[in-house]
């Protein structure tokens, strides 16, 4: 195959103006190498002894120093040797030329001395322009990248403050966070406590009440005084439900306080034992079930019941009113987690005190009209929550309510 034309090479960009000092004792020599060096477009000084060469370079830091090895009070090759030891001309590059030190053995030694590049007279005007431009472009690109370098640096420096202090500022947070949570922690386990205590310490007053209420009833005997047996049976309802809610706060605080078992719990299974004693209650009336296919999930399979008996009962008690209560638990899964939502067609809530219905002793509806304590929703977000999963509920007045929460895969 014939070989692709090669493409000229792009022409090399112009180098910026630069400076150079010309150091050499032969005025002739030296007026040669200025024109040659200025029709090159640089700025051009002078120097004709090495002494005057080292106190113009410190004066002028120039770009480039061309310099005579023979000269009249120092040689070139020491003041080589000398610009290399001053840290502000040591990276100046230094062209060396010679008429008498013709010798490889002087260019080693220059070389070696210090210079950058050698040149012997006579030397071609395009040499020493293209040596001139050669070494300008590597001073330049060293000095381009020592300002990278220098900028790298400082942006370098910069991110590793504002990271230390970022990092310091996450670990400030962290460590508040867990001082809250300790103080969290600390205040549940207390509040758990207390509300057990209580719960436990109302119970023999309540017992009394009801004793009392009991005794007295028989003390007075029969004929008694409608409005006094009102008054009797009306205490010892008030302290049956207050005896319902002891037992209810009692239950509730110690969810807070026992280990879970996590394990694998079949919820196919686990709905169906639930679903079977809560109908025991209305075989009278018409429920219709839709329900999906249910998921083995990680979790405590005694807790998990409580949250089915919970959203179950609730469906079934709140479809009271209608001729044909309908009932959906469905399933949805996603990588991380199974979303579980339990949908009837009863009387619904209002949804702008939604909020209220996960709190203890909360109720969207009258006791007459729909018994209960206010602690079953309350128990069922307290358990998913200790399962690593939340707990949603959406409705409308007279239309329903869905129930939903997730478990994580994982725990």
């Amino acid at each position: 195959m014939p070989e692709a034309p090669v493409e000229p090479a792009a022409p090399m960009s112009k180098p910026p103006r630069s400076s150079v000092l010309v150091v050499d004792d032969n005025a002739a020599g030296r007026y040669v190498t200025v024109h040659v060096l200025r029709s090159g477009d640089h700025t051009v000084a002078e120097a004709a002894t090495g002494a005057e060469a080292l106190e113009k370079a410190a004066s002028l830091q120039p770009d480039l120093i061309v310099l005579d090895v023979n000269l009249p009070d120092i040689s070139g090759f020491e003041v080589a040797r000398t610009l290399r030891q001053n840290p502000a001309l040591g990276a100046v590059p230094i062209l060396m030329v010679s008429a008498a030190r013709v010798a490889d053995t002087d260019r080693v030694l220059g070389l070696e001395g210090g210079a950058d590049a050698y040149l012997t007279h006579p030397i071609d005007p395009a040499v020493l322009l293209a040596t001139t431009r050669a070494l300008l472009r590597v001073r330049f690109a060293e000095a381009e990248l020592r300002q990278l370098n220098t900028q790298l640096e400082e942006k370098v420096a910069r991110r590793t403050v504002e990271l230390q202090e970022r990092s310091a500022a996450l670990e400030a947070q962290s460590a508040e966070l867990a001082r809250q949570g300790d103080r969290l922690a600390e205040v549940n386990s207390d509040l758990e406590a207390f509300a057990y205590s209580i719960s436990h310490d109302l119970r023999s007053p309540v017992r009394h009440i009801m004793g009392f209420a009991d005794l007295l009833e028989r003390r007075l005997g029969e004929g008694l005084d409608p409005q006094v047996q009102r008054y009797l049976d009306n205490i010892g309802r008030s302290a049956e439900t207050m005896n319902t809610l002891i037992d209810a706060l009692l239950a509730f605080s110690r969810f807070g306080l026992q280990e879970i078992n996590l394990g694998p719990v079949n919820l196919q299974a686990l709905f169906e034992d639930v679903r079977a004693e809560q109908t025991q209650d209305v075989q009278q009336r018409q429920v219709e079930w839709e329900v999906s296919s249910l998921p083995v999930v990680q979790g405590d399979r005694q807790l998990l019941r409580l949250v089915l008996t919970n959203l179950l009962g609730n469906a079934l008690k709140y479809t009271r009113t209608r001729d044909v209560a309908r009932i959906t638990v469905h399933a949805d899964e996603t990588p991380e987690a199974w979303t579980i939502s339990v949908q009837d067609n009863g009387v619904g809530f209002d949804p702008r005190y939604q909020n209220k219905l996960f709190g203890v002793f909360q109720r969207l509806h009258y006791q007459h009209e729909f018994e209960g304590t206010g602690v079953g929703l309350a128990t069922v977000r307290r358990i998913i929550t200790r399962h690593g999963g939340n707990v949603t509920a959406a409705s409308a007045v007279n239309e329903g309510a869905k129930f939903t929460f997730t478990l994580p895969k994982s725990s």
